[in-house]
């Protein structure tokens, strides 16, 4: 999507896109702890489930739907059959860590994800990174290093999602599609197994007795999901990418808050090691992307 004309009106517009959008995705746990009843499979399936009709109703009103048979012509399904895979892998990861307690661990991994999408440009896009980035990754490397010493197991859900994100932006560059359009791809391409996994659980469904409150927060989940999506898009329209970069860490950061603060989960004195050396690689990363983008 072509970006808009650099105005004040625009510019000022897109921080408050980006703003609502990364305090959304920041307060995304308070939502799902309210159905952390529900087992993190079906409430990834519900979320695709019920995301359809929304996206599609977004597509007929922006006149989309027709436009696309052709952005899943020939080989071009493939891309769109990766990058499902790669979201709903995302989102399912995401929903357990917040179910099982692990949302530090989430938070750290989406500090990591800008410092992973770096290392993908410089392994597929052969980009090189200067002396600071270098600097940054190693930081970054210790951080993980000392979990993995202290707990003596890789935290892999930081890993996840800091390898899936990345991932997931980089092969939907490969067929570029609007933010509607392309979501609605992604998950009418999941929707034959979300719905043969409902079929197939039956009665045994943790939904299939699930109470009115449960039904009705499962089904804003399309909603809950498409919405802040379609505002990160919006910003990312009028904003640079070194403004988006900075505005990003306010989802962690909240969702770090939110963890430790409100459901009391465990920071250690290995945590604190851990993010200061992540939280200082990012101040490195971001201080060389201010300086490229003004180069």
């Amino acid at each position: 999507m072509a970006a808009e004309p650099a105005t004040a009106a625009s510019i000022r517009a897109g921080y408050l896109y980006g703003l609502a959008a990364f305090v959304v995705w920041g307060l995304f746990p308070i939502y799902f702890k309210w159905l952390g009843h529900v087992p993190a499979l079906d409430m990834t399936a519900h979320r695709i489930l019920w995301s359809v009709p929304f996206l599609a109703l977004l597509a007929i009103g922006g006149g989309r739907l027709a436009g696309l048979l052709p952005l899943i012509a020939g080989r071009r399904i493939l891309v769109f059959v990766a990058s499902s895979l790669l979201i709903s892998g995302t989102w399912l990861i995401y929903i357990w860590a917040i179910a099982v307690d692990r949302l530090v661990e989430a938070s750290l991994g989406y500090y990591i994800t800008p410092l992973m999408a770096a290392v993908f440009g410089v392994v597929l896009l052969k980009e090189r990174p200067s002396s600071r980035q270098w600097i940054a990754f190693a930081l970054a490397t210790i951080g993980v290093g000392v979990l993995v010493v202290r707990f003596g197991a890789i935290p892999w859900v930081a890993l996840c999602v800091a390898l899936t994100m990345p991932a997931y932006t980089l092969i939907r560059k490969l067929a570029p599609a609007d933010p509607v359009s392309g979501l609605l791809i992604e998950t009418l391409l999941m929707m034959p197994f979300v719905v043969a996994f409902l079929i197939w659980q039956g009665p045994a469904s943790a939904t299939a007795t699930a109470d009115l409150s449960t039904w009705a927060l499962l089904s804003v989940s399309g909603i809950v999901t498409a919405v802040p999506l379609i505002w990160f898009i919006a910003a990312a329209r009028r904003l640079s990418l070194v403004a988006i970069s900075l505005i990003q860490f306010i989802a962690p950061s909240l969702n770090f808050l939110l963890a430790v603060g409100l459901y009391g989960e465990p920071f250690t004195t290995a945590h604190m090691a851990a993010f200061g050396f992540i939280w200082a690689a990012l101040v490195l990363h971001t201080i060389e992307s201010v300086r490229k983008s003004k180069a």
